[in-house]
């Protein structure tokens, strides 16, 4: 089996803010072990970057870390009275620059949710390479998610937020601990989505979460409320999928009903609107301090 090659490359003063937010009480909040671990369940980790201003207390105190993970941290010092920095625009040119001298890397881990690097996300997948965005899900907006090959939101790795009003806290099922949580909206929109576009009539339970993220890359069964994704189909059964039965080799094989047997529900998308736009305003109140100006 081949195995692919991975580069993480992570704008991380973006997600030093946001996660300051999330877990204020925490003096170091963002948890670089699975960051790391999630980039390497997509392969060997071959490139390892670090954007930031590091002269800024909040982010230095993450340097040993990053270096024991085996980051180059790269250091982009504030060039404005605003104390921006270049970092957006150097891990674009880094990408670039990876996409045409190292071209054995197969799918590239960007660790912000900034609107800016939309056109990397195209462009990198016009090359016919996988990109996944890591991010908290109240400063990632929907087009980020929807360029990527797949976002991961760090609350599932790092752990729920502090904070009852965040958007990660609201697309989590009240009933999350319990294996048969009702099918809600959102998860159900994706499945008929996926029913009315296929062909088939059924397919391997491994290839229905594969072919759901192709067409929602935020997907995720946990932040449903489903401990796994079996549980998340099961929960369909007399609705959208007909029968769930095992192979010779005791793979689960899903048959979903007749396409023009399902009814879709009118969509509102006024309220996750008015929640990402408030949740968003969150995000740009906080603000990390340069002590030096």
């Amino acid at each position: 089996m081949n195995t692919c090659n991975v580069g993480i490359y992570l704008d991380f003063e973006n997600l030093v803010i946001s996660s300051k937010y999330v877990y204020p009480s925490r003096e170091r909040p963002l948890s670089l072990g699975p960051v790391v671990d999630f980039a390497a369940s997509k392969g060997d980790i071959c490139v390892r970057k670090a954007y930031a201003n590091w002269q800024i207390s909040q982010l230095k105190q993450y340097q040993k870390s990053l270096t024991a993970h085996g980051f180059e941290t790269i250091h982009l010092p504030n060039t404005s009275s605003q104390g921006k920095n270049g970092a957006d625009v150097k891990l674009v040119v880094d990408v670039m620059e990876c996409l045409e001298q190292l071209k054995h890397i197969d799918t590239f881990v960007i660790g912000s949710g900034d609107t800016d690097f939309i056109p990397l996300l195209q462009k990198i997948r016009q090359r016919g390479k996988k990109v996944v965005v890591i991010g908290f899900d109240h400063s990632v907006g929907p087009l980020v998610k929807n360029n990527c090959t797949e976002f991961k939101s760090l609350v599932e790795l790092l752990g729920q937020p502090e904070h009852d009003s965040l958007e990660e806290t609201e697309n989590v099922s009240d009933s999350s601990d319990s294996e048969d949580a009702p099918a809600d909206t959102h998860g159900r929109k994706i499945m008929i989505r996926y029913i009315k576009s296929s062909e088939e009539d059924s397919i391997l339970m491994g290839n229905l979460k594969m072919n759901l993220k192709r067409i929602d890359p935020s997907f995720s069964e946990k932040k449903l409320g489903y401990s796994s994704f079996k549980k998340y189909v099961e929960s369909f059964q007399g609705d959208l999928i007909e029968k769930i039965e095992y192979n010779d080799g005791g793979n689960p094989i899903v048959y979903f009903v007749k396409a023009t047997n399902i009814q879709s529900e009118a969509t509102d998308n006024s309220n996750e609107i008015e929640k990402y736009l408030k949740n968003l305003r969150y995000h740009r109140d906080f603000k990390i301090t340069n002590p030096a100006n």
